[in-house]
């Protein structure tokens, strides 16, 4: 298939591009940084440029476009810039859905997929979460969580009005290799970098009794791939390990056996944050009825990949 991505030199968008070529299909990539996918060039496009400008030629014969682009970053980076996110990733959908749109007019283009977040599930009180638990329960608190919802109502506006066909994606706290751990990244390669660089006492957020799940962008790529390979439209998708459950201070703990585990483990509690959410736990059953994807990879096999991975930002 004719595939393009939006923001694919991203995080979670390398791991797509990747999964993709490796399935056979013909990849196009617009984003401001450059990315050299690890095989089949030949299948791959790559277009430097900001989705808010006009390049509807890059959206020519697509038969699905990804829009991964965001600006984003861990729970320090939401409450410090909210106006700046919001602004942001607001002006990046109406560009991506318009342009979209023109593509589908021409008749080839059966679906748009978009990245949400499930920080849309900030004020939920139902565990694990469904799907269909988001009709039930109040709108996010946070800015971040708010606008990610919003993400998801481009979909429903441009189906009601035009018939854009569309699939939303909720990913539960991706996890891999790629982050810049040295700004403000998400927990994990936050609490890597610190601790390779020797911080004592560890420093969290909160007293460490934070739930969450953490999902390995690999298992990602490739439910986004089923999806694409799939006629299913018009539906959302939570993406989410159960088996990767673990509260802050439990997962600091991990990380501090496997790289100084000679070293006695000691933390300081700094202050909780406005929306740091105490417990996000979602169901993927329904991609796993649909699709029959599966997360495969465990945290504790996922953390040694990247803590190796992250010595490299050590210096």
């Amino acid at each position: 298939m004719e595939v393009l991505l939006i923001g694919g030199s991203g995080f979670i968008g390398k791991y797509c591009v990747n999964n993709l070529l490796a399935h056979g299909h013909n990849v196009t990539n617009i984003d401001v940084v450059e990315y050299k996918p690890l095989i089949n060039l030949d299948k791959y496009t790559y277009f430097k440029k900001d989705i808010k400008d006009e390049i509807l030629y890059a959206f020519e014969n697509k038969e699905v476009v990804i829009n991964f682009a965001a600006l984003l970053g861990g729970i320090n980076y939401f409450h410090k810039y909210p106006a700046k996110l919001l602004l942001e990733n607001e002006l990046i959908c109406a560009s991506v859905f318009e342009q979209s749109y023109s593509a589908y007019k021409k008749g080839l283009l059966k679906k748009i997929i978009q990245l949400s977040s499930s920080m849309v599930f900030e004020n939920v009180n139902v565990y694990p979460s469904l799907e269909s638990d988001l009709h039930f329960i109040p709108s996010p608190s946070s800015v971040y969580g708010f606008q990610k919802l919003m993400c998801e109502y481009w979909c429903k506006a441009y189906n009601e009005e035009y018939g854009l066909p569309y699939i939303i994606v909720r990913p539960f706290n991706a996890m891999g290799i790629g982050e810049d751990p040295s700004k403000d990244s998400h927990v994990i390669p936050q609490l890597i970098y610190k601790v390779l660089k020797g911080q004592y006492p560890l420093e969290l957020i909160g007293n460490g009794s934070q739930i969450r799940v953490y999902t390995h962008a690999a298992d990602i790529a490739e439910a986004i791939r089923l999806i694409i390979e799939s006629d299913i439209k018009n539906i959302d998708f939570n993406i989410s390990n159960e088996k990767n459950q673990i509260t802050v201070l439990e997962l600091a703990k991990l990380i501090w056996s496997k790289i100084c585990p000679e070293k006695e483990f000691k933390y300081v509690e700094l202050p909780d944050l406005k929306y740091d959410v105490q417990k996000r736990i979602g169901s993927s059953v329904r991609i796993k009825e649909l699709l029959n994807w599966e997360p495969k990879i465990l945290l504790d096999n996922a953390l040694d990949e990247i803590i190796e991975d992250m010595k490299k930002w050590v210096k």
